[in-house]
């Protein structure tokens, strides 16, 4: 196939304002082809519709915006997080070798000099054939055309340092395709620029401020060192910003100079100073400071800057791709594709302030009732730390001569990479501004017309983070075996359905009266709404009788939920407890609403009514006092009118009663949810144990359910006509039809089935086992039906609210409690875990697990492994992980494992366990750091099979076995992780399986000191037990003493976690022959001894970690030793063995009696971290207690 060549071009003269039809033409077009080709996304887009909008800036007014031509423009489904995904290679749609760039320096004139990488000759142009792609959807192509009437009539101002000017020139080149500006500026200064595109009355300013602070460099400028005034926004830009409409503020790389930091006209610290009596208190500290009081600025209103428009925080570009040398030491990048860089270090480090500086920025907006902006986050960095491939380097000019030259590592060429941040601004402004959206393109959605798809985010809550689950719905906690049910989410036809929103939920509903309606279906929505919103609120709960329970949401919301029992609807009696089906028999009164509800219709704002199960069952049926017939009644002289009169009588009684009984009510009519038994009925051995939903039009309506759906919707019809024919109580009545039974239909693997509560003695229902009718809970399938009832559909998740600690009991005077004492968690047996409970994660509940850990994918055949718990001696009991807890616990932290593949083991099995309560990002196995950004932690893992420097000298090695032959620089730890341990609040450090290798010992001067197994005659072995112990040796003191991170302007006291040696398993054979570790049960107690060798190194670690905590100092990090190897010792039914990921190009072992499959035994050293680092986790139960006191 011959590859496009890439031509600079000057292009045509294009017309600033196409011909309405033109335009939509060729925007629908472009909506096309934008899905074309990538088939698995279509349909996941709203083709939208802009409007222009008239509005104009403060202190840029002229004659009024034309309105113009609508634009068609595709949008981004709401739910998908642009900023987190992977380049891949952009052939333009058609396979012909690659898409052309957005320009060139031939047709965009305004790309300054030292980032015109096409100009001054840079040789490859594959950096331009590279597209961002979400994880989750496709990020449509920039569309000039529609951005000029997204901004028309507006002002978009860019504030920071030379990258900010670098992003506004990428627009303005994109944007010429449009129009060309007519620059208005007020100055001849080139850092501050203003440009107008007087067609469409959009102005663009750059405002040069890289401290966003005022700023003073030194009267000696080689000196290079600036006074920051950090509590003092930088009048260069804060004077003049009040009559924007959007202002991007970004900067961090300027924070890298040495600075003096002033706040209150006070000399406060400094970076890097060398100042003696100045306190160093680092860049991060600076760069939050200046970030915080530039955002506080911005959204004080008329007590700031006087802004009040929209506030866009774009994260820094990354300052790491420099390589073989510092920016000014013959640094350089000429990588020439992308790279699976993420980020690490002082990225990361201003990544995270930034991230937590806007949410506190957030915050304290919503929270102000006078701040008037709004925030938005831009957070490219994710993307752009794996470009290094598009910087000009050598391939850049300064316009003047006399500046030194060196290589440009941290602008963008243009074209080139930084294009993608103006595709993301684009999507941001559609997705954020909804008054832009013409109501034709939003009525043309029927969300109750759609199908089923994959929902890798879900659940949304489980029965740990609900209390109200009802014991009928919760088939967690009654063992349902597969979870996937909940993993799905209803994908209307054409649009996409946002998750509810519990905070905006809340807020639009404020003051308000929700009331669900009907029979045990109707609790089962109601419960499904109340757990969302557990996310924000818990409710205080009442009940004025057994029929009817109220949950009130205080707190500033003051909104209630109320649910009435009215399985009938109507006012009913039960006549005969047997009845002629052996179900009862009813009376019914269908013209009389049931007084269980209809009394307090008058403070309703909202009805939710839906009932039709209950109508099975035998019934007299009764009308103005007068026996009118019955249903399978069985008499001779009555007429049997049918379960279908019943339904249709009731329904019509209760929404006269709804919309009847005063007030403002909003009336929602929820269509039948079908039963789901097969292999028989629902007393006969019925039952619903599938597992996916049905395909579409697999299962549809039929019979007796086809009639209920069908006279619902023509009730509802019939009382929208008579409240339109009647006006409606002057407007103040709505009528809605939830018309959910298409969706549901699907869901035969939804239900609890068996999955449940027992409940035979109680309710003498004979296959109550088999409980086909109501939906589990969490469940996308009664989750979806809540969104309706808002009158707002709004895109985003609201983080999790923060969550209590683990609660901390002390021992009573009867022994029932549980902190510590007396109980140690690392000296145990492991038991069967009787619970029940399903494992906590899988492979497809979790896709980080690495192939060589995920033994259910790869086969293995028994699955009792995963039905063991570790029990501490003592009479302890430890509770499993509590993912919402720790995650609230750990908020804005940070946790770093240290070691071998082993402490990736156990890493990944962290990232799982935390899964279940928040997505971490990036969601794949290919990861060594996850960032859970809901609660701001950050899990990492570095590789360091030593813990100190290595270098390989011999992949042979002097056995011949592979194992190689290493030299170890036993008293430098390995730079790899080291130098970032500064940046972690918790360290787990773990090693020993590559000690085993032969390697060559070297102390601090270089000079050999002795090997282990080098076979050299004249070199002292000295085994590994000297390794070891000298590697953890400089490895802890490394990890205890390295860089402080700071958490609210102080030193965040580290934590560092020694895990002790995780023994291997092979019997018969060795690691690199015949052995294997093919058991089914843990080993019994004493059952399995470590060698010789493994004691040994047991207790060098225990040695070295006692050592090493007498001896820090004050300030010093707090030790903590995770002694597990007793645990896991217990455990040669654990491991992967052959059920895994085998690379045989790259691994030679064939079977693996090291690692450990996930779920699995690991998960118990992550309850161990769990209790070490939360607090007390355990609860003790004396054998001398008695339990009725409890």
């Amino acid at each position: 196939m011959t590859k496009k060549k890439l031509q600079v071009v000057r292009p045509r003269v294009v017309s600033p304002l196409p011909a309405l039809a033109a335009a939509a033409a060729v925007a629908v077009l472009l909506l096309l082809l934008t899905a074309a080709g990538r088939p698995s996304f279509l349909g996941r887009y709203e083709a939208i519709t802009i409007s222009s909008v008239a509005s104009l800036p403060s202190g840029y007014s002229s004659e009024s915006a034309r309105r113009a031509p609508a634009v068609v423009v595709a949008r981004v489904p709401s739910d998908c997080d642009i900023f987190r995904g992977e380049w891949v290679p952009d052939d333009g749609g058609d396979g012909g070798g690659g898409a052309a760039p957005y320009y060139t320096n031939a047709s965009c004139p305004l790309i300054q000099e030292h980032q015109n990488c096409m100009k001054y000759g840079r040789p490859d142009l594959g950096f331009l054939r590279w597209r961002w792609r979400p994880e989750r959807c496709e990020l449509p192509r920039f569309d000039a055309a529609a951005f000029m009437e997204v901004v028309r009539g507006r002002s978009m101002a860019f504030v920071g340092d030379s990258l900010a000017r670098n992003h506004m020139q990428s627009l303005m080149c994109l944007l010429s395709k449009v129009e060309n500006p007519k620059d208005v500026s007020t100055t001849k200064d080139p850092e501050f620029r203003t440009v107008r595109y007087e067609s469409h009355n959009f102005t663009v300013a750059a405002f040069r401020s890289p401290y966003l602070v005022t700023a003073n460099q030194s009267s000696d400028p080689a000196g290079g060192t600036w006074d920051l005034y950090l509590d003092e926004p930088d009048a260069a830009w804060a004077t003049a910003v009040a009559g924007f409409d959007y202002v991007v503020v970004s900067t961090a790389n300027w924070f890298n100079r040495p600075t003096m930091f002033h706040e209150a006209g006070r000399l406060v610290g400094c970076h890097h100073c060398l100042v003696p009596g100045v306190a160093d208190l680092k860049r991060t500290y600076s760069l939050r400071a200046a970030l915080r009081t530039a955002l506080r600025a911005l959204t004080a209103g008329a007590g700031g800057a006087g802004f009040d428009g929209t506030v866009i925080v774009r994260t820094l570009s990354p300052t790491s791709h420099f390589e073989g040398g510092e920016w000014n030491k013959g640094g350089d990048c000429r990588r020439t594709r992308p790279t699976a860089a993420r980020m690490a270090g002082l990225d990361l480090d201003f990544h995270t302030v930034q991230v937590e500086e806007f949410r506190r920025a957030e915050a304290a907006a919503a929270a102000a009732s006078g701040g008037a902006a709004r925030l938005l986050l831009m957070d490219t960095t994710a993307a752009m730390v794996a470009r290094a491939d598009g910087h000009p380097s050598r391939y850049g000019h300064w316009a003047h001569e006399k500046v030194t030259l060196y290589n440009d590592c941290v602008h963008w060429c243009l074209p080139g990479p930084i294009d993608v941040w103006n595709e993301m601004l684009l999507q941001m402004l559609l997705l954020h501004q909804p008054g832009a959206v013409s109501k034709a393109a939003d009525e043309a959605c029927n969300i109750f017309r759609g199908e089923w798809v994959p929902d890798p985010d879900a659940p949304y809550y489980t029965n740990d983070t609900c209390s109200v689950i009802h014991e009928h719905y919760d088939c967690m906690k009654y063992g349902k075996p597969d979870l996937g049910f909940v993993q799905w989410r209803w994908r209307p036809d054409s649009c996409d359905l946002p998750r509810l929103d519990p905070a905006r939920f809340l807020s639009s509903m404020r003051g308000k009266t929700l009331a669900f309606i009907g029979d045990s279906l109707a609790r089962n929505h109601m419960n499904s709404l109340i757990c969302l919103l557990t996310r924000v609120a818990e409710p205080t709960t009442s009940w004025p009788s057994s029929e009817h329970t109220v949950y009130h949401y205080g707190g500033g919301y003051n909104f209630t939920v109320l649910s009435f029992w009215a399985p009938f609807l109507v006012r009913n009696e039960l006549v005969d407890a047997d009845g002629p089906a052996h179900t009862g028999l009813w009376n019914l009164y269908l013209d009389e609403p049931d007084a269980v509800w209809a009394p307090h219709v008058p403070a309703f704002d909202y009805a939710v009514v839906s009932a039709s199960s209950w109508f099975y069952r035998p019934s007299m049926l009764y009308e103005a006092g007068r026996l009118v017939g019955c249903h399978h009644c069985l008499l001779p002289n009555v007429t049997d009118l049918t379960l279908r009169y019943a339904l249709r009588m009731a329904t019509r009684a209760a929404l006269r009663a709804v919309v009847g009984g005063g007030g403002g009510v909003t009336a929602v009519l929820r269509t039948v949810s079908p039963s789901q038994y097969e292999g028989g009925e629902w007393n006969k051995d019925g039952n619903c144990v599938r597992t996916r939903p049905y395909r579409r039009g697999e299962k549809t309506l039929q019979g007796v359910e086809l009639d209920f759906h069908t006279l619902q919707v023509e009730e509802f019809e019939a009382a929208k006509r008579a409240v339109t024919a009647s006006g409606g109580s002057g407007g103040a009545v709505r009528m809605m039809l939830m018309d959910t039974t298409e969706a549901m239909i699907v869901r035969a693997d939804a239900h609890p089935s068996r999955s449940m509560m027992k409940f035979h003695e109680v309710i003498k229902l004979p296959s109550i086992a088999h409980y086909g009718l109501r939906y589990v809970l969490p469940a996308a399938a009664v989750a979806a039906c809540v969104l309706v009832l808002a009158a707002v559909s709004l895109p985003g998740r609201v983080p999790l609210p923060p969550l209590l600690a683990p609660e901390v009991t002390k021992n009573t005077a009867d022994g029932v409690g549980g902190d510590r004492s007396g109980c140690d968690i690392f000296k145990g047996e492991w038991v069967p875990d009787m619970s029940g409970e399903p494992p906590p994660y899988t492979g497809e509940s979790c896709p980080v697990i690495h192939g060589h850990y995920d033994c259910m994918r790869y086969g293995r055949p028994d699955l009792g492994y995963v039905r063991w718990r570790w029990r501490p001696d003592g009479g302890c009991e430890m509770r499993r992980f509590d993912a919402a807890r720790f995650l609230a616990a750990m908020r804005g932290r940070s946790v770093a494992f240290v070691g071998d593949s082993l402490a990736r083991n156990q890493m990944h099995s962290l990232v799982c366990l935390l899964s279940r309560a928040e997505r971490p990002a990036p969601w794949t196995n290919g990861s060594y750091a996850y960032r859970f950004e809901r609660h701001g932690l950050t899990v990492a893992a570095f590789w360091s099979p030593f813990l100190v420097r290595a270098v390989e000298t011999d992949p042979d090695g002097p056995t011949g076995s592979g194992a190689g032959l290493w030299s170890l620089h036993l008293d430098e730890p390995d730079a790899g992780w080291a130098a970032h341990v500064g940046a972690f609040d918790h360290v787990v450090v773990s090693a020993g399986s590559w000690f085993y290798r032969p390697s060559m010992f070297y102390d601090r001067r270089g000079r050999l000191v002795g090997c282990n197994t080098c076979l050299s005659p004249n070199v002292t072995d000295l085994t590994l037990r000297y390794s070891l112990r000298m590697a953890f040796r400089s490895a802890l003191r490394a990890a205890a003493t390295g860089g402080a991170r700071r958490r609210g302007g102080r030193a965040a006291r580290r934590t560092v976690i020694v895990r002790t040696i995780s023994p291997s398993h092979y019997e018969n054979g060795t690691w690199n022959g015949h052995g294997d570790c093919v058991r089914t049960r843990p080993a019994r107690r004493g059952e399995w001894e470590l060698n010789a060798m493994e004691k040994d190194m047991h207790r060098i670690q225990v040695e070295e970690f006692a050592a090493a905590a007498r001896k820090r100092g004050k300030g010093a990090a707090r030790m903590m030793l995770m002694d597990a190897t007793e645990a896991m010792a217990q455990r040669p039914d654990a491991h992967p063995s052959k059920y895994r990921l085998w690379q045989p190009d790259k691994f030679k072992v064939s079977r693996d009696c090291v690692h450990w499959c996930l779920p699995g035994a690991m998960d118990a050293c992550n309850d161990m971290l769990f209790h070490m680092l939360i607090g007390e986790h355990i609860f003790t139960l004396s054998h001398k207690t008695d339990l009725t006191a409890v």
